[in-house]
């Protein structure tokens, strides 16, 4: 398998380059990609530096530098020592410039500026903090999302993901054998999302996650049969109640993440429908 170097440079926090490369990376089998992430780089120095060691590991350098000084002694330093240099996102602002009729503004951070879509996800990660795990019963009904599931189904990452793209998410433990219910009623401006893994991939996580915290081996907990009853039951409790399901079973918090605001979006849709009608 073939090593590469990928040294990523931001005069921000570095996200969007970030994004931009593992998406591109990931699009190529047999390679094995090292990321160095270089952020809030804003001198002439900074670059030399990073330069200097791109000279010594070696390999390509991808940028999203907005600043047209910084971004033209890259682009010039990294020719003059055979250095591959990306601008990330150059091109699409190009075709982008051309077919609004407009000029770009070159502001390093721009997408940072503290506006109400800013403030609406500082928002939605503290309240989601708040009602991790089932916290804060009484006020489950603010919730935009809600994610059920039983243990170690990825309902708490998913959730603060979520919360990152300016959702407002709680979510509940399912345990199986203790009683649980939704009102709708009360829950009719939140959308309701049951999470399920497979039977060996859930055994594998909650093994793993006992001897993460030194613990003695429950069972029941890690057991095929009571993993695979805790399921079904959880499964039959979603298709009860007609809550959307989705199966987490080898996908990532990412991906769990776009189905979820996929099927909430056509809820939002058909809701909205509905109300027209009337």
């Amino acid at each position: 398998m073939r090593k590469v170097y990928a040294h990523l440079i931001s005069d921000s926090t570095g996200d969007t380059v970030s994004a931009i490369a593992r998406a591109v990376f990931t699009r190529f089998e047999n390679i094995d990609v090292k990321y160095y992430l270089w952020a809030l780089i804003g001198t002439n120095t900074q670059i030399d530096r990073i330069l200097n060691l791109v000279k010594k590991r070696g390999g390509i350098i991808m940028h999203t530098l907005s600043n047209p000084n910084l971004e033209c002694r890259l682009r010039e330093q990294s020719e003059k020592n055979g250095i591959v240099c990306i601008n990330a996102i150059a091109e699409l602002t190009k075709k982008m410039a051309m077919y609004l009729q407009e000029r770009p503004v070159l502001l390093p951070g721009r997408r940072h500026i503290l506006d109400k879509e800013y403030f609406k996800r500082i928002d939605a990660i503290n309240f989601t903090m708040a009602h991790d795990d089932g916290q804060l019963p009484d006020a489950l009904h603010e919730s935009e999302i809600i994610l059920i599931g039983p243990s170690r189904t990825s309902k708490s990452p998913t959730s603060m993901y979520l919360a990152y793209k300016g959702f407002k998410v709680a979510n509940l433990p399912f345990v199986s054998g203790l009683p649980f219910a939704i009102d709708r009623e009360r829950l009719s401006e939140s959308f309701v999302v049951g999470l399920y893994t497979s039977t060996d991939r859930l055994i594998e996580v909650r093994r793993n996650r006992l001897l993460s915290l030194n613990a003695r081996n429950n069972a029941k907990y890690v057991s095929e049969e009571g993993v695979s009853s805790e399921i079904r039951e959880a499964k039959k409790f979603y298709l009860a109640n007609d809550i959307p399901i989705v199966d987490i079973t080898n996908k990532s918090v990412e991906e769990t993440a776009a189905k979820i605001i996929q099927l909430q979006q056509s809820w939002k849709a058909a809701s909205s429908g509905a109300l027209e009608k009337k």
